[in-house]
C-alpha cells in the first residue's frame, strides 16, 4: 500500500483516487476551492468555465468507464457535469479522501518518495508538510494563461481580456470586440459577445477542423469508432474490418427496408444530443442544417487539412453568415493604438480584444523537475517521468476527438496498477517517447502549439494493452450485433472494461449495444474500402484522399466546389481599409 498525495478534486483527480482505492493505496486529494470539479467548479470569480458552456463531448464519451451514464445521449451543461462528478463521488465514497480550501505550493523529492508542502487558503501563513510514497499532479494544463504575441498589444488602448476570464456577454454590449482564436470555447464566447456587441470581429491565422455536435440526429461522437481511428492506425489488422464491413452492409440493408415499411424517420429519435425536436433537421445547438453552413464547416475543414484538433462546435457558423461576426483569417500584423492591422492590409478599430488563446504548462510546483522544452510529449503517455519514480501527470492528454476525463482515467488505472508492481514502465520507454512524438509531428502538425493533443484511440490502446484490458476483437466476432458495434458504434470507454483488471462485462456490453450506430452508410462504406485496400497494400495515402473526403464523402448531401472554399476563406485579396 501507498500513501499518495494526488493534487486537484477535478475529473482527473477524482478518477485518480478512485482507481488507487481500487489497488489498495491511501490516497489524500488536496484542492485549492471549496468545492469539487475543478474548472466546471462555476464561479463568477476564479473558475475558467463560462456560464452557458455546453460541453462539446457527450455524456458517454466524458463518463468514466466505472460509472457510464443510462439514457438519452446528449451534450451536458457545464453544471450538469458538475452533478455527474458529485455522483461518481458518492457513489464510490470518495469524499473523506478530499481535503478542500487546501492548496499545495511545493513538492521535493526525498530518496523514499515525496516532501510536500500544504497551505490552506483561508490562511496562508498556516503551513505543513507531508511525506508521500507518490504524487499524482492532477491540475491539468489549463492552468496558465497564455497572451497572444502581437507588436503593440501591450500599448493597446482599450481592454484587454482572456478567454479564461469569460463568463457573460453582458460586459461587452456596444463594444466593438476583436476575438483572437477560434477554438472551442472561442466558438460560443464569439456567438455570444457578436449578439449584443457594436462590432464583433474575429481574427485566425489558420482555419479550424470543424465538427458540428450533431450528426445524423445523435452526437458527432458516435463517429469516434473503429473504423474512422483505422484510417491512421488499423492496429486490428485487416480481417476484423472484412467482417465488419459485411456486417455494416447487412446493417444498411435492413434499415433500408424497415424504412420503407415504416416511414424515413421510423428509426429516429424524437430528441437530438441538445434536447432538440429531431423534426428539423440540425448541425450545433440553435443551429439549422443548412447549405450554406454546411458548406462553411467543409471549406474551413478542408482549408484545415485535418491534420490539428477538432474544434466540436459550430454554433457560432450562422453569425458568420448573417455578417454578425467578420472574419479576417490572414492574422494580426500589429496593434496600433486602438487600431488593429491584419497581414492583409485590412484594419479595424476596436475598444476590446479577447484573447482565446489557450494556456501554456508549468511544472515549477516541483523542485528540480526539469522537461526538455516545457513539452508534455516527452512524458511517456503525457504523464511519466523515465527518472521520477512514482510521480505521475494525469489529465495532460487531450483527445482530438474524445473525452479527456475517460483518458485520465485510463492513465490513472495504469498508475495505480505501477505503484501495486502490477504492471511495470516499459523497457523500452525512450524510444515509445520518441515514436509518440514523431507520429505527432505529423499527426497534428497544423496544431504543434498544442502538446498536449493525442488521438483517441492510439492513447487508449497503448494503456489497454499494457494493463492487459484491451478488447480481444476475435472473441466477438460471431456476435454479429455486438461486434458491429465494436467496429462502427462509439469507442466508448467502457469498452476498455469488457475484460481485464476490474471488468465489468455485463455493464459495458449493454451500454455499447444501446448506443446506435449513426455513421452515414456512404462514409462508413468509404472507410471501410479505404481501409481495406491500405491493409492489403492495394494503395497508399495520398493528398486526393483527403481531399475526396472533405468535399464529398463528409456531409455528403452538399458537396463543395473550389468556388465555395474561395468564398468562405475571409482573406482579402487585395488591401483594403474596412
Amino acid at each position: 500500500m501507498k500513501k499518495v498525495c494526488v493534487i486537484g478534486a477535478g475529473p482527473s483527480g477524482l478518477t485518480t483516487i478512485k482507481q488507487l482505492m481500487d489497488e489498495g493505496h491511501e490516497p489524500i486529494c488536496y484542492e485549492k476551492a471549496s468545492d469539487l470539479g475543478g474548472v466546471f467548479n462555476y464561479s463568477e470569480t476564479h473558475s475558467s468555465v463560462y456560464a452557458n458552456a455546453m460541453l462539446t463531448i457527450s455524456n458517454y464519451m466524458m463518463a468514466f468507464s466505472d460509472y457510464p451514464p443510462t439514457g438519452h445521449r446528449h451534450h451536458w451543461h457545464h453544471s450538469e457535469y458538475k452533478q455527474y462528478l458529485k455522483r461518481y463521488v458518492d457513489h464510490f465514497n470518495l469524499q473523506d479522501k478530499i481535503q478542500y480550501n487546501t492548496a499545495i505550493t511545493h513538492i521535493r523529492r526525498q530518496e523514499n518518495g515525496y516532501k510536500v508542502t500544504i497551505q490552506k487558503v483561508q490562511n496562508p501563513q498556516e503551513t505543513d508538510c507531508q511525506y508521500f510514497d507518490a504524487v499524482a499532479v492532477c491540475i491539468g494544463a489549463n492552468q496558465i494563461k497564455k497572451s497572444p504575441v502581437i507588436p503593440g498589444l501591450q500599448q493597446f488602448k482599450g481592454e484587454l481580456i482572456h478567454a479564461s476570464d469569460y463568463k457573460t456577454n453582458e460586459r461587452f454590449r456596444d463594444r466593438q470586440v476583436v476575438c483572437i482564436g477560434i477554438g472551442e470555447s472561442s466558438a460560443d464566447i464569439t456567438r455570444e459577445i457578436s449578439e449584443i456587441a457594436k462590432s464583433c470581429h474575429l481574427a485566425i491565422r489558420s482555419y479550424p477542423n470543424l465538427i458540428p455536435r450533431i450528426l445524423n440526429t445523435s452526437s458527432s461522437d458516435g463517429w469516434t469508432t473503429r473504423v474512422i481511428h483505422g484510417t491512421y492506425e488499423p492496429s486490428e489488422g485487416v480481417f476484423p474490418f472484412i467482417v465488419g464491413f459485411m456486417y455494416f452492409q447487412i446493417m444498411v440493408l435492413m434499415r433500408t427496408l424497415w424504412k420503407f415499411f415504416a416511414g424515413e424517420r421510423a428509426l429516429e429519435p424524437e430528441l437530438d444530443a441538445f434536447g432538440q425536436p429531431t423534426s428539423t433537421k440540425m448541425l450545433d445547438l440553435s443551429t439549422k442544417w443548412e447549405e450554406d453552413s454546411v458548406k462553411l464547416v467543409k471549406a474551413w475543414g478542408y482549408l484545415s487539412g485535418a491534420r490539428k484538433f477538432a474544434t466540436k462546435n459550430v454554433s457560432f457558423v450562422p453569425n458568420i453568415l448573417n455578417g454578425k461576426i467578420q472574419v479576417n483569417a490572414s492574422g494580426i500584423q500589429k496593434i496600433d493604438g486602438d487600431t488593429v492591422v491584419f497581414n492583409d492590409g485590412r484594419s479595424v478599430q476596436a475598444d476590446t480584444i479577447v484573447a482565446c488563446t489557450g494556456y501554456q504548462d508549468s511544472f515549477d510546483l516541483i523542485e528540480g523537475f526539469q522537461l526538455e522544452e516545457n513539452n508534455i510529449r516527452n512524458l511517456f503517455l503525457h504523464a511519466f517521468h523515465p527518472n521520477w519514480p512514482n510521480l505521475a501527470f494525469i489529465g495532460w492528454a487531450r483527445p482530438v476527438t474524445g473525452g479527456n476525463p475517460a483518458c485520465a482515467e485510463m492513465t490513472a488505472r495504469y498508475f495505480a496498477r505501477l505503484l501495486s508492481d502490477q504492471v511495470s514502465l516499459p523497457d523500452d520507454i525512450q524510444e515509445r517517447i520518441k515514436s509518440d512524438k514523431e507520429f505527432y509531428a505529423a499527426r497534428v502538425r497544423y496544431s504543434s502549439e498544442l502538446s498536449s493533443l493525442v488521438e483517441w484511440k492510439r492513447y487508449m490502446e497503448t494503456i489497454a494493452e499494457l494493463l492487459g484490458c484491451k478488447v480481444t476483437l476475435w472473441k466477438y466476432m460471431w456476435r454479429p450485433l455486438f461486434f458491429l458495434k465494436l467496429m462502427y458504434g462509439s469507442l466508448v470507454p467502457c469498452q476498455y472494461r469488457l475484460e481485464g483488471p476490474y471488468a465489468n462485462f455485463e455493464t459495458s456490453k449493454r451500454v455499447i449495444l444501446r448506443l446506435p450506430i449513426t455513421m452515414q452508410p456512404e462514409l462508413g462504406r468509404y472507410l471501410s474500402t479505404l481501409i481495406v485496400q491500405s491493409e492489403l497494400g492495394l494503395r497508399k495515402d495520398s493528398p486526393s484522399d483527403y481531399d475526396r473526403y472533405s468535399r464529398y464523402e463528409y456531409l455528403p448531401e452538399y458537396p463543395i466546389t473550389d468556388q465555395d472554399i474561395e468564398k468562405y476563406r475571409f482573406v482579402a485579396k487585395s488591401p483594403a481599409h474596412v
